[in-house]
């Protein structure tokens, strides 16, 4: 994916701000903004039913470097953008896990 800049993404949504909410984007893709610090282990995991082939998760936004602001400092957390492309109509459930990429779930 290239790197975008900022002012590019949209809509997008902030995921503490739509929890459990219904969003209807607009546009063939959408962001959803997350905060993140790697410094800690920790990363988001996006799980959604792909058999529903509403959506398809393209990744994390890569930001030019003049965007990136806070990112660029070592422990720091800093906004983290996941870019969706609307495949079809529907409703379906995305769940942001914040979880040690590494560890298995017990």
């Amino acid at each position: 994916m290239s790197k975008m800049n900022i002012k590019d993404i949209k809509p997008f949504y902030v995921l503490e701000e739509i929890a459990n909410k219904k969003i209807e984007p607009d546009k063939e893709h959408f962001y959803i903004k997350v905060k993140a610090n790697y410094s800690t282990g920790f990363s988001w995991v996006v799980n959604y039913n792909k058999d529903l082939k509403i959506i398809k998760y393209e990744g994390v936004v890569e930001l030019e470097e003049e965007n990136r602001g806070i990112v660029s400092i070592v422990g720091a957390p800093f906004d983290e953008y996941h870019k969706f492309k609307i495949l079809n109509k529907g409703i379906i459930k995305i769940n942001f896990i914040y979880k040690r990429p590494l560890v298995e779930d017990k």
